[in-house]
C-alpha cells in the first residue's frame, strides 16, 4: 500500500498509480497505435503489482 493516505484514520485508503510509458515511433504511422503500446505497458504494470511505470517493449 502506498504512504500517501486519502483518510489518516484508515490505513487502507491509500493512493497508487500505475503507468505505461512509450514513444511514437516512425513506424507506428498513427497515434492510435502508440497508444495501443501505452495502454498494453500500462496492464503489465498492474498485472506486476500495480504503482508502478513500464515501458513498453519493442515490438
Amino acid at each position: 500500500m502506498a504512504a500517501c493516505r486519502v483518510n489518516p484514520d484508515d490505513p487502507e485508503s491509500g493512493i497508487t498509480a500505475s503507468f505505461g510509458v512509450t514513444c511514437m515511433r516512425d513506424v507506428d504511422g498513427d497515434f492510435e497505435a502508440m497508444l495501443r503500446r501505452a495502454d498494453r505497458a500500462l496492464y503489465r504494470a498492474k498485472q506486476e503489482g500495480r504503482n508502478r511505470t513500464c515501458v513498453a517493449a519493442d515490438e
